[in-house]
């Protein structure tokens, strides 16, 4: 017995919504398995009716009151099929009941139950169950006097018993396991095999799927390495899935799921394995976990360790410190095809961080040293996948192990920091050795200049650092130092006497003496305002704190005079020891001037300029000297 749930059609006498045909049609079910390179995602059914309408008997039944409607024309309980009608006009009465036939198949997702007894009291539970769309309704010509043959096909997606389990054609078997011609291709008795089942397990019913990874190589940006100065790799790489699906539209009760929801489910579950419990599957990936989300199949271990190669170390052959960034995605739906496809892409570094630098040599003959520029570009990348909810998405794996995620700013400060040495840019920096290696003059480890800028939306930092082979500072902690020393020798005592109408100008007179040896020196240093020991006085100064508000003040703006503070005061006074005249050959004599020094807490610019007058003793002058 073969019986139809429209819900808008009800069997004659009873609210049930079961309505069968009579004579029972004869029914044929072909089934056409679904299947790719990688499985079985359940089969194609095609059931066939072919049937008989008698005008006088069976059901359908005509009625003269309303011989067009298929409403309360129907049997199901019990049938008597000897039941017979008078009809007068055979030819309309089988017409009214090829109308209530096409108005019963007038609805998609209709349930059909195959029972193995006419008689449903006898055995309740169907065989079969599932649901139908019409594919076409025919009926045969002729002049309708006794009866009419018809054929129906329908289509159905799925075949399963009273309990609602599928029957195994109708289930997926595509668990991909390729590392043992002999392993378990389907893990079927694990799974619940009902339609919430596959539901649960694969995301959704689907004609076909592709799935396929693009490989290219990007020569336009460059990384280097996180723990050497000159290891550079001038290429990176680009893994890109285009992932796709063809749902098919399922009924299952009176709920209808749409192709491409099925289609987009299937990908996200099965395919990307984002959405997979660890319940279900041996692991859990998200699409932060480049490249092989689910791990199944590719690896040496059969796709069911944590440990073995991915995907990439197959096939891409890269080493396992590549990891994949920067992730994007498109997704395309296709409604009315029930198509969804889905690409990703990521790139591949070694680090976290793009890097590339240029170096450039000045010289000229106007200036006394060599000027080395560097001019770098570090761009960081994204450690998040593109269902971050950093990017507004749903996905709250905002750690890896315990570990915060980064985005592309914070990769790239990270990967300043290393190349800079905390922003010093000094002798311990990757850029000062990397300028230092192309030149055998030795250079200042102290710029002379740097130039940073940083954008955080994208993620990029840019430096511009200038070096040269200027002499090392003297005083350790001094950016910049400028000494210079003035030596002033005797010269001759004369007069000079004014005539007046003398055209020729004054007389000169010598007057039999020497002028005295001078030595001026000036050191003029700037430090690192930041360095010193800021401090902001409250405002206005009242009391009770206004002594300890000046106190602090006084030691804020004058006790942080670098003539006061080790080690510089002590390199300060070394340097003023050495150049001063005591250190002469046959020094006589010598008397310093009062001593100038200027200090500029706010900016750090210190200055301080001395000088000597000094006397050698006879022995040390040229003879023609010492005789006048």
């Amino acid at each position: 017995m073969i019986v139809f749930h429209n819900p808008k059609i009800k069997a004659a006498g009873t609210n049930a919504q079961g309505v069968a045909l009579r004579p029972t049609p004869f029914i044929s079910i072909s089934s056409t398995p679904i299947k790719n390179k990688i499985g079985t995602f359940g089969s194609d059914y095609t059931i066939t009716l072919n049937g008989t309408i008698l005008p006088h008997k069976g059901s359908p039944f005509f009625t003269f009151s309303s011989p067009s409607s298929a409403m309360d024309k129907y049997e199901y309980l019990n049938p008597n099929l000897d039941k017979e009608q008078v009809v007068s006009d055979k030819a309309g009465a089988i017409l009214a009941k090829q109308n209530a036939i096409r108005e019963l198949f007038a609805y998609d997702g209709m349930k059909l139950e195959i029972f193995q007894n006419y008689d449903i009291a006898i055995n309740p539970n169907p065989l079969i169950v599932t649901n139908v769309t019409v594919e076409s309704i025919n009926f045969e010509e002729g002049t309708y006097a006794d009866k009419c043959n018809y054929t129906i096909v329908l289509k159905a997606t799925h075949l399963k018993d009273h309990l609602g389990n599928l029957y195994r054609d109708s289930l997926f078997n595509i668990y991909e396991n390729t590392a043992s011609p002999t392993g378990e291709f389907s893990d079927i008795s694990n799974l619940n095999t009902s339609i919430n089942g596959v539901y649960f397990k694969y995301g959704g019913f689907v004609e076909t799927y592709t799935d396929e990874w693009s490989f290219e190589v990007d020569e336009s940006l460059g990384e280097t390495s996180d723990t050497d100065a000159f290891t550079y790799i001038p290429r990176t790489y680009i893994i890109t899935r285009n992932t796709s699906a063809t749902g098919r539209t399922m009924y299952d009760g009176d709920r209808k799921r749409e192709a491409w929801e099925n289609a987009k489910n299937f990908l996200i579950r099965s395919v990307l394995s984002e959405t997979i419990p660890e319940t279900v599957l041996s692991r859990w990936r998200t699409a932060d976990d480049y490249p092989d989300h689910a791990d199944t199949g590719s690896d040496t271990t059969g796709g069911t360790q944590e440990t073995g190669y991915n995907f990439a170390d197959v096939v891409v052959n890269l080493a396992e410190i590549y990891g994949g960034y920067n992730h994007s995605r498109t997704e395309n739906i296709n409604k009315t095809d029930g198509i969804v496809s889905i690409t990703d892409r990521y790139v591949l570094l070694q680090t976290k961080a793009f890097e590339n630098y240029d170096v450039s040599i000045e010289s000229s003959n106007s200036e006394p040293f060599t000027t080395f520029n560097i001019n770098g570009s570090i761009k960081g990348v994204s450690e998040h996948s593109a269902l971050s909810s950093l990017y507004g998405g749903t996905s709250k794996e905002l750690y890896s192990n315990g570990v915060p995620k980064n985005n592309a700013d914070q990769n790239a400060v990270l990967k300043y920091k290393k190349v800079s040495n905390s922003g010093k840019f000094d002798i311990n920096s990757f850029v000062f050795k990397r300028v230092a290696a192309i030149t055998n003059l030795s250079l200042n480890p102290q710029p002379l200049s740097i130039s940073v800028s940083r954008n955080s939306f994208t993620g990029e930092i840019t430096y511009a650092v200038s070096y040269n082979n200027r002499p090392l500072n003297i005083i350790s902690e001094a950016l910049n130092e400028q000494i210079s020393v003035q030596d002033t020798y005797p010269g001759d005592l004369y007069s000079i006497i004014p005539v007046i109408g003398r055209p020729t100008g004054p007389v000169l007179q010598y007057i039999g003496g020497r002028t005295e040896y001078r030595r001026s020196i000036s050191i003029n240093l700037q430090f690192d305002y930041t360095d010193i020991d800021r401090y902001t006085p409250a405002i206005p100064l009242l009391p009770p704190n206004r002594a300890a508000e000046l106190i602090n003040t006084r030691k804020s703006l004058l006790m942080s005079k670098p003539t006061l503070i080790e080690p510089i005061r002590s390199q300060i006074n070394n340097l003023v020891r050495s150049l001063s005249p005591l250190n002469e050959p046959n020094i006589r004599k010598c008397f310093v001037d009062p001593p100038s020094e200027s200090w500029e807490p706010r900016t750090g610019s210190y200055s301080l300029n001395i000088s000597w007058v000094y006397e050698l003793s006879d022995e040390y002058l040229p003879q023609e000297t010492q005789n006048g």
